[in-house]
């Protein structure tokens, strides 16, 4: 039964040799090469099957090996070569040997040729190098040569005998040097009739000796240190290697292994040299945008400690520095050639690099009509074109209808399309989705179960109405914010309602299809709503206004799981009254709200800015302002994890858009505010290539900003504990049916009683 068994096992196994064989082995034969002491290589003499076979034949059972065991692996060897060598293109002629009645059968004549060991399963893949703190290196690899069980140097007959001997022994997969991994060529993590196959397809395939190589990068050109032979290899498991380089040495360094005849095998990976003496590989950014803030940093190698000198060459402000990555703004447009030099106790490297700075495009746009319009919000896909959502009062079929705007990025409009019915719409978020279409949410009384429902559209890139649903009950639900995750999942905030009665807070989750999952509302016997919402990391975050007659407002945030589920709620606040309008979650998975107080500041209402961590606890608070009155709106973050904050600002009695910028440790690197009445800011974004896109509205096109200082502060506000229920809303779908118009605004010019205000880039 065992010579059953493992023939069987074998024809699956021989099938692989018959394929691999015969797509030839691939090695580039060279001229023999020199060894360290000027000995030539010298060619050997390749075998034929039936010199091999005879070998076989003739090899005894090793002491301790079942007889029968030895006689069925010799067999199934015999059967493997045998088919390898049939798969080739074999030598004819009048030495051919005959069988069967005079029919040339050149099998037996058929040569096994040497070659080196190629292909990734013979790679040196654990190439390591070490400092030996004495000016010299040390290199360390395995041995890699499939089929070789014995680590001879070379795949034949004899290493049948080590699989015999270890035959159903196993190992653990994650001991990949041990010698009984060297035996399982399968890799099966046993040792089995099927271990046959790798000699048979590498038979002949050795390794003489070793080249360590060594090149000034990593692509090479790699040229040789030294030689190491095989038979230098040491370890009771996978032979093991080393060899010492001495300074000065290559930066980079592999080994490559090569057959008896001088044809090299597969490269190892190649590892970079550690150095005493310090080298720079690169320094970067290379280029940026004027005016803008950037840090820089470099890839240094060296013993500690490292002085590095910075020099812009003009680029930058400040222009040197000292420090290992600092952070510097670029100056105007320009090429400027600066460079890095540093220093250590062995020496000193300098890098110099061109610093190419460029100018952004800038841009600012209006849209309108005879009648008020305004943007809401915004949003870039990943072209970079702009889609602007407003409402606008000249335009559609009723007094108020949803507008949409999509903007190139050179600032082209490219179409306007509105939406609605008789009565007035309420738009709140747009987005766009992973396949490039853009949804659109609000609520509407025009349309739906009940007086006001959920609304939401979905138009292609080309302006093409897709979708609009809505959702509701017979009462009132009413939008005040959407948002969308990274699986396009759609969530609102707001508020739900009786006809004259107390509101509840509202927030609901739908599919990309604009079907509901769920829908919650709270009831604490207040007034609530649900102003903002955020969604992240498959988590959604809503700002509930909690207004108890007597009571001033808290900064409240509420987490819910992708089920809907509430994992905690956290409230904020001082004496006075703390609202946030604005609700992101960052690049780093922290929540950011933004909003006013006038529980803390210098004015009448100050700004406020809190982080809260992903357990609820709020992090750090942060106050700016002026004796007058300023307050926080929409978030973004850009891709050094600076947050950019729209806000407002009233003076005499007129409200003016203000911009903040807030680097990674609080700090105020921008205060802006434009200098025009009614020129507010609902929205703002970055793109891919970091473009700063803000929409709002405006009765004047001509946009100029002033710097504005103010106090900043880091308030110790109070955690405030709240009871938190919510109950299920069992609300109905339906389709919408709005009248869809393709506008023609005016442009630029200026229109009614206020445009849609697009700005890109301005001010940076």
């Amino acid at each position: 039964m065992r010579c059953r068994r493992v023939v069987l096992a074998l024809a699956a196994a021989l099938a692989a040799v018959v394929l691999l064989a015969g797509c030839g082995s691939g090695s580039h034969r060279v001229a023999p090469a020199l060894q360290s002491g000027g000995q030539a290589i010298q060619p050997v003499t390749d075998p034929s099957l039936d010199e091999t076979l005879v070998e076989l034949a003739e090899m005894e059972c090793p002491e301790g090996v079942d007889e029968e065991l030895w006689a069925e692996l010799k067999g199934a060897l015999e059967e493997a070569l045998i088919c390898r060598v049939r798969s080739r293109a074999a030598p004819t002629g009048d030495n051919a040997k005959t069988v069967d009645g005079g029919a040339q059968d050149p099998t037996l004549q058929g040569k096994f040729t040497s070659t080196p060991p190629t292909g990734e399963m013979n790679r040196v893949n654990d190439l390591t190098i070490l400092d030996n703190g004495d000016g010299t290196f040390t290199l360390s690899w395995h041995y890699r040569n499939l089929g070789d069980y014995d680590q001879n140097g070379k795949v034949g007959i004899s290493d049948i005998t080590p699989l015999a001997m270890h035959y159903g022994e196993s190992y653990e997969p994650t001991d990949a040097n041990c010698l009984l991994a060297v035996i399982d060529g399968s890799g099966n993590g046993r040792i089995g009739i099927e271990d046959i196959t790798p000699i048979a397809m590498n038979f002949a395939a050795g390794v003489h000796h070793y080249a360590v190589e060594g090149a000034p990068n990593e692509a090479g050109a790699y040229e040789l240190v030294s030689e190491i032979a095989q038979d230098a290899g040491t370890g009771d498991g996978r032979l093991e290697y080393s060899a010492i380089i001495e300074s000065p040495a290559a930066l980079w360094h592999r080994v490559v292994p090569y057959d008896s005849e001088g044809a090299p095998g597969e490269p190892s990976n190649a590892v970079l040299r550690p150095s005493n003496e310090p080298i720079i590989y690169e320094a970067s950014p290379t280029e940026g945008y004027q005016h803008e803030e950037y840090t820089f940093s470099a890839t240094v190698t060296g013993a500690e400690p490292l002085e590095y000198v910075w020099d812009f060459g003009g680029g930058a402000n400040p222009d040197t520095s000292t420090e290992p990555s600092p952070t510097v703004t670029l100056s105007d447009a320009g090429e400027y050639e600066a460079s890095l030099t540093v220093t250590n106790a062995y020496g000193e490297a300098s890098f110099p690099f061109s610093l190419t700075v460029s100018e952004r495009d800038t841009w600012a746009h209006t849209w309108g009509g005879e009648g008020h319009e305004a943007a809401e919000d915004l949003a870039v896909d990943e072209e970079g074109n702009i889609y602007v959502l407003g409402y606008t009062e000249s335009f559609g079929a009723g007094s108020s209808d949803v507008l949409v705007l999509k903007y190139a990025p050179d600032g082209e409009l490219q179409w306007a399309r509105t939406w609605g019915g008789e009565y007035p719409e309420n738009p709140v978020g747009i987005a766009v989705l992973n396949d490039g279409n853009i949804v659109v949410g609000g609520d509407t009384s025009n349309f739906g179960a009940g007086a006001d429902d959920i609304f939401i559209l979905k138009y292609d890139p080309e302006g093409n109405l897709l979708m609009q649903k809505t959702w509701g009950t017979a009462d009132y639900e009413r939008a005040e914010d959407m948002a969308v995750d990274e699986e396009d999942n759609i969530y609102f905030a707001g508020y739900w309602t009786t006809f004259g009665g107390k509101s509840d807070t509202l927030t609901v989750k739908f599919d990309s299809n604009g079907h509901i999952i769920w829908a919650k509302k709270c009831d604490r016997g207040a007034r609530e709503r649900a102003y903002c919402i955020a969604a992240g990391a498959g988590c959604a975050y809503m700002r509930p206004s909690i207004q108890v007659d007597g009571e001033d407002a808290d900064a409240t945030l509420v987490k819910y799981d992708k089920e809907g589920d509430v994992e905690w709620v956290t409230s904020w606040g001082g004496d006075g009254d703390d609202y946030i309008t604005g609700l992101i979650v960052g690049q780093d998975g922290l929540v950011y709200m933004s909003g006013s107080t006038t529980s803390f500041g210098e004015g009448e209402t100050d700004l406020l800015l809190l982080e809260v961590l992903p357990d609820g606890i709020i992090n750090r608070a942060l106050i700016w302002g002026t004796p007058n009155a300023e307050g926080g709106g929409a978030l973004t973050c850009d891709e050094d994890g600076r947050l950019w904050l729209r806000g407002a600002r009233q003076n005499a009695g007129n409200w003016y858009g203000l911009l903040l910028c807030v680097d990674k440790n609080w700090g105020i690197l921008k205060a802006l505010t434009v200098c025009r009445d009614w020129q507010l800011l609902s929205a703002l974004s970055f793109d891919g290539k970091m473009n700063l896109y803000q929409a709002g509205g405006s009765t004047d096109s001509d946009i100029v900003w002033e710097d504005i200082s103010g106090i900043a502060d880091e308030p110790q506000g109070n955690t405030i504990v709240l009871e938190w229920s919510e109950s299920l809303i069992e609300g109905t779908e339906g389709e919408a049916d709005g009248l869809v118009s393709e506008p023609v605004g005016i442009v630029d010019v200026g229109g009614g009683g206020g445009d849609v205000l697009l700005l890109k880039n301005f001010p940076r």
